[in-house]
């Protein structure tokens, strides 16, 4: 309503600045009962008229003035990122050396997929170290009914029955150290010894492969990134001055740079920091 009364009051006033100048440049003042120039505003019983003509020329429009309320509007620029909840950085728990890679930017994956395989000693010597427990309680097993028939027949004491009950015991605990160690150093269901397998947590869509067959990595390195495209976050950049006028929920219309692709949203967060060089 404000915006309006402004723009009214200073066409009038350029309008009456046109006729005064007009009105000095003839030397005098228009009479009333004078007939205006055609196609060109005049002053008439102290109202300013605007020929038909002249408003079409000048792309004048007229309206009623009406109530309501202002929203403004502000042009921003942002960023597509990614929604943090629905990203994986995926690396190895262990060094080694890349033996396979599986996928490529872009492909679609679900949680448990293969993205590639990593050789490694230590999950070798791990993995060789289960062989050989499972080995030594299989042995402790046999030895312990072996005992249990024996006593049973009178030929054997309960004493040894109790020792091959303890180290059958021992033995099963140290086998299921060696397999918590395994899984602890990776996926090693590749069923090649010394092969891990390198999967995905979550469903999404390959977004980078940081890795190629032959290379090194360590524990640090991370060999893919999977995100979840189903939604991401826009970030504005939004000026300190514009900051009163935003809240959270506010409609927001997206366009690309290139105009093609329009998106509607809404403002989920309204950040607290400024960046003082901006």
């Amino acid at each position: 309503m404000t915006r309006t009364i402004l723009f009214s009051t200073v066409f009038a006033g350029a309008l009456v600045g046109l006729v005064v100048c007009q009105s000095e440049s003839r030397g005098s003042p228009p009479l009333a009962d004078e007939q205006p120039k055609s196609g060109t505003p005049y002053v008439e019983d102290g109202v300013i008229v605007v020929p038909e003509q002249f408003a079409e020329v000048v792309g004048l429009e007229f309206s009623e003035v009406n109530t309501a309320s202002l929203e403004p509007t502000i042009e921003v620029v942002g960023t597509i990122g990614f929604d943090e909840k629905k990203v994986a950085a995926v690396g190895s728990r262990i060094d080694g050396r890349v033996y396979e890679v599986s996928v490529s930017e872009g492909d679609l994956v679900k949680a448990g997929d293969v993205l590639g395989h990593l050789e490694s000693a230590e999950l070798g010597t791990a993995q060789a170290d289960v062989l050989g427990a499972q080995a030594k309680f299989d042995a402790a097993a046999a030895q312990e009914k072996r005992r249990k028939n024996l006593e049973a027949e009178g030929v054997s004491s309960r004493r040894m029955v109790e020792e091959a009950i303890a180290e059958a015991t021992i033995s099963k605990a140290e086998l299921m150290a060696a397999r918590q160690r395994v899984e602890a150093l990776g996926d090693s269901r590749s069923g090649k010894l010394g092969v891990a397998a390198i999967r995905t947590p979550i469903d999404g869509q390959v977004i980078t492969v940081d890795v190629y067959r032959g290379q090194a990595v360590a524990m640090s390195d991370d060999m893919f990134t999977i995100a979840d495209l189903s939604s991401v976050w826009v970030n504005l950049a939004v000026f300190e001055d514009d900051l009163a006028g935003l809240s959270e929920g506010d409609p927001v219309k997206l366009r690309t740079t290139t105009g093609e692709i329009e998106m509607t949203g809404q403002i989920a967060r309204v950040g607290s920091i400024v960046d003082p060089e901006s």
